[in-house]
């Protein structure tokens, strides 16, 4: 697969995306959201791994949709014609969050400086994230008099609440690390120089996890946000068996009466 603007590596049934546009802080732009897809539907579709890290090359995480600004063009004066051409972006970016958020595997956000705007979304739609002293969030949205585009209205107060969630929006000041480690947005905060090793030692522990319970594990919790208890008991009662019958489960049980780290093999 010829990407130019997304790095896929893989290691150790983990795989990690790096959005490459070092450049430009890693702004999203048309060619980056085409290479992102297929790189998000290469990794979705390879059984033999079991987390995905994504992040952003050089000093910065993803600093947003340049794409909304015309590739360089400043957003003043939209006509009709460009704004519907905007509505199409945006619509393009939401498909990325979809693909993060809904991929069945574990996934860390390795932020590594600046995520702000789409590149906030990206952070968002991971299930943990791991930054540092030069991480910054910002929805930034709101600070050109827009909506948050991308999913931040819906993803955020599941992460921080619905109060801090509003704070954060509306205002659309940068949330620095520490702060964001004490709402919960951070899984965890580290230096600069361990936050490679650190974010792949938590992809590790994940990957050597059970990977059939952490997938039902994932969905259930996706699935049971819109349910009300009684449905959301009769879910996991439906996928129990599932994970009763597996080997998996079988090795879980061996390895604790041995008294030894378990090895799953997804089966």
């Amino acid at each position: 697969m010829d990407l130019k603007t997304v790095i896929v590596k893989k290691e150790e049934g983990i795989a990690t995306v790096i959005m490459n546009r070092p450049e430009v802080m890693n702004a999203v732009s048309t060619e980056l959201i085409a290479d992102m897809s297929a790189a998000l539907d290469k990794v979705a579709d390879d059984k033999s791994l079991r987390t995905m890290i994504l992040t952003g090359a050089g000093r910065g995480f993803c600093a947003g949709a340049q794409i909304l600004k015309g590739e360089g063009e400043m957003l003043a004066d939209l006509t009709s014609q460009r704004a519907e051409g905007v509505r199409q972006d945006i619509r393009e970016v939401q498909v990325l969050i979809r693909k993060i958020f809904n991929m069945e595997i574990p996934t860390v956000a390795m932020v590594n400086g600046p995520a702000v705007g789409a590149g906030f979304s990206f952070a968002l739609a991971c299930d943990m994230r791991v930054g540092c002293e030069k991480t910054r969030f910002r929805v930034a949205f709101t600070k050109l008099g827009l909506i948050p585009g991308t999913g931040d209205t819906w993803l955020l107060p599941r992460l921080v609440g619905l109060a801090k969630a509003k704070e954060i929006i509306y205002l659309a000041d940068f949330l620095e690390a520490p702060e964001a480690e004490r709402v919960g947005l951070l899984t965890k905060l580290t230096s600069g120089d361990n936050l490679e090793s650190e974010t792949m030692a938590l992809a590790r522990r994940l990957a050597q996890g059970p990977p059939i319970a952490l997938k039902m594990d994932k969905m259930l919790m996706h699935k049971g946000a819109s349910l009300d208890l009684d449905a959301a008991l009769e879910m996991i009662a439906a996928c129990t068996p599932s994970a009763l019958t597996s080997e998996d489960m079988k090795e879980g049980i061996l390895s604790f009466k041995e008294k030894r780290e378990p090895r799953f093999q997804g089966i």
